[in-house]
């Protein structure tokens, strides 16, 4: 969400050799209208999630997390969605599930359980290990923290609450 409107990435995927169409929808987060699609299929990476810093750049940037190629996040400018290149991580990361910004840090969860954070330049630290079994999803800095999607199997979906991040 990014001034009344809400960002997501979107894709045909079937596995991590095999994904189409990705791109960047944007929408009204009053009525749910679709206002804008950017596809993002050229510079052929997959899209596991996004997170928007408003200060980078001359206008702000668009982080793109892939969930098949953890070596980098992608960046788009977020005005004019025109490719900036890539973030190098000072390590990779598996199976990102997303990514969120906050103060002039991201946080990156892996879907086994860890949670990374990274500044700017990429370098990549542990933050967090989660013990619960099932997918770790989506993530969200929101108040003094974070809410990260588990998703422990049919009827076991749960936010985990972390507070107090630096």
């Amino acid at each position: 969400y990014f001034e009344g409107k809400l960002y997501i990435v979107a894709e045909a995927w079937a596995s991590c050799t095999n994904f189409a169409n990705q791109s960047i929808l944007i929408f009204d987060a009053a009525s749910l209208g679709r206002l804008e699609v950017h596809n993002v299929s050229a510079q052929n990476h997959e899209v596991a999630g996004l997170a928007i810093a408003p200060r980078d750049g001359v206008g702000g940037v668009i982080y793109v997390a892939s969930y098949c190629d953890g070596s980098k996040i992608f960046k788009y400018d977020l005005r004019t969605f025109e490719d900036l290149g890539p973030l190098p991580l000072s390590r990779p990361l598996s199976n990102l599930q997303g990514v969120a910004w906050h103060g002039g840090r991201f946080y990156a969860p892996e879907d086994g359980g860890d949670l990374y954070t990274f500044t700017g330049d990429g370098r990549v630290s542990l933050l967090y290990h989660d013990l619960h079994n099932g997918s770790h999803e989506g993530l969200k800095y929101a108040g003094l923290g974070l809410r990260w999607l588990i998703d422990e199997g049919p009827g076991k979906k749960r936010i985990h609450y972390i507070s107090a991040m630096p």
